[in-house]
């Protein structure tokens, strides 16, 4: 059995039960979009953040599928200074 956070509510949920596992499914999709707008908001606001920063201001244990997204849409550059690793937001002609 696997327990799930689903409205609010932990809820037992067979892994066979598929359309439990699409809600759920649907349920993550929209907080992973609404997880990389608040990263890319965080990184605008907070350009040189490190990967522990976002963590601790975001409540995450990991984000590296985030950070990455972010990068291949290129919205945002990664930079390694020594065994740093810090996140800036592209910079657009526009302002």
């Amino acid at each position: 059995m696997r327990y799930w956070v689903i409205n609010g509510a932990n809820k037992k949920i067979n892994s066979r039960s598929t359309k439990l596992n699409n809600m759920v499914k649907l349920k993550s999709k929209q907080s992973n979009d609404q997880l990389l707008k608040a990263m890319l908001g965080l990184i605008k606001k907070r350009p040189g953040i490190r990967p522990r920063e976002m963590h601790t201001i975001l409540g995450l244990e990991h984000s590296a599928h985030l950070r990455n997204t972010l990068i291949k849409r290129g919205l945002v550059k990664k930079q390694r200074k020594g065994a740093a690793v810090h996140y800036y937001p592209f910079k657009t002609g526009k302002k």
